[in-house]
């Protein structure tokens, strides 16, 4: 069966990028290495013609002494989703360090030129929210980044103070909505409210409104997005 992996060519230095990427990911180990009887000169030395393979969190890469060649490009990158700031701010001083740069929106370059991305796997969430004008705020925050900042990301999403994280979008049943929830009493309002599954919260037969969430996470109680519209009537 074949397979597939990147494949890095590097002037005369494939040996100690591999250590290093071994240095930076915490699951990480050598597969093994390979030199033919042939040598290329670089960077004020010669090497033997060499690969290196290793994994880094289970992908498999080879590096490659091969002497001067067309060099890395922004073109290709290595995305490395992180799950919070404090492991973002890990990766992102690890692979800038000795001689790495730092570049726009999460982007970086490390001393070997090769290129990386640091992003909290949030992002693509918020810069792709459905609500397209906080996705564009959130959107404009991150420009101004290179390093991502999550709260920054997150205090720019909100269009005022006192809108609910989970914010409900109406389609056809917003009439409903407002009409039902001013006649309605808050409790026999909520104890209508359905089960939540994917972005979408239901009511059932004795609270005829059809509530579809469409940003957040399935993790917020419908009786709170019901609260929220309670509360938001003034706004209508």
């Amino acid at each position: 069966m074949a397979t597939i992996f990147p494949f890095l060519w590097f002037n005369t230095q494939a040996e100690e990028a591999r250590d290093f990427y071994l240095s930076v990911f915490r699951n990480a180990k050598k597969l093994g290495s390979t030199e033919v009887p042939d040598w290329v000169s670089g960077t004020n030395r010669t090497v033997p013609i060499a690969t290196y393979d290793f994994a880094l969190e289970d992908l498999r890469l080879r590096t490659f002494n091969a002497g001067a060649g067309d060099g890395f490009n922004d073109a290709v990158s290595f995305f490395v989703e992180t799950r919070d700031q404090a492991e973002t701010d890990y990766y992102w001083e690890a692979l800038t360090s000795d001689g790495g740069s730092e570049r726009a929106c999460g982007w970086l370059r490390d001393k070997f030129g090769v290129n990386w991305q640091v992003c909290p796997e949030i992002t693509l969430r918020l810069i792709g929210d459905p609500d397209r004008k906080k996705a564009e705020r959130t959107l404009q925050a991150m420009y101004k980044m290179r390093k991502i900042i999550i709260a920054d990301l997150e205090a720019a999403m909100p269009a005022n103070a006192s809108r609910p994280k989970c914010a409900a979008v109406w389609d056809r049943s917003m009439y409903h909505i407002r009409t039902k929830a001013r006649r309605l009493s808050p409790i026999k309002l909520l104890a209508g409210i359905g089960n939540c599954t994917t972005h979408k919260h239901t009511a059932t037969r004795d609270a005829p409104l059809k509530l579809r969430v469409i940003d957040g996470d399935c993790g917020q109680e419908p009786v709170r997005a019901i609260s929220a519209v309670l509360q938001s009537r003034a706004e209508w």
